[in-house]
């Protein structure tokens, strides 16, 4: 894994977010089936360098994708996710309740060391590092914060983006 962006838009109302999640891949071997890491989603589809398809299989906790070929240590390759999750780990969702009716709406995320799996596919093993980018939308009475550079930020009348 050498890269991840998430581009996703989260819905705080029902705890869910969906979007995709773009992995940059570079084979130390020889690959024809890659498996990652991936719990409480819903995968809608996986495209191969902005191209093609690719079979897959969505077993609980796992995401099996078959290659369509082999590809060597000289590739690079990015797999694209679509997917809708309601995670229950990694990414949290607070609200107001009966207890405490004016707590303040917060969406964060908490990963480390194998959380993040919950809300996105990945190879998630503290050991294995990658460089990463967030794509985030929200509704308009909402801030996005990140580590990192913010690149662009965009609004309209409902939502907000930031790059």
């Amino acid at each position: 894994m050498r890269h991840v962006k998430l581009e996703l838009e989260l819905d705080e109302r029902r705890g869910r977010i969906e979007g995709w999640a773009r992995l940059g891949l570079h084979p130390i071997h020889e690959l024809s089936r890659v498996e990652l890491d991936a719990v409480d989603r819903e995968v809608r589809r996986v495209v191969l360098n902005g191209k093609r398809e690719l079979e897959f299989a969505a077993p609980p906790d796992t995401l099996f994708i078959t290659l369509d070929r082999a590809y060597g240590s000289t590739s690079v390759l990015e797999l694209a996710i679509e997917y809708a999750a309601q995670p229950q780990k990694g990414l949290f969702f607070v609200r107001p309740d009966r207890a405490y009716p004016r707590k303040p709406w917060q969406v964060w995320s908490q990963g480390e060391s194998e959380d993040n799996r919950h809300w996105f596919p990945c190879w998630d093993l503290p050991n294995d590092k990658a460089t990463s980018e967030l794509v985030i939308t929200v509704r308009d009475r909402f801030t996005a914060l990140s580590n990192g550079r913010l690149i662009s930020a965009t609004h309209d009348r409902r939502r907000r983006t930031r790059t």
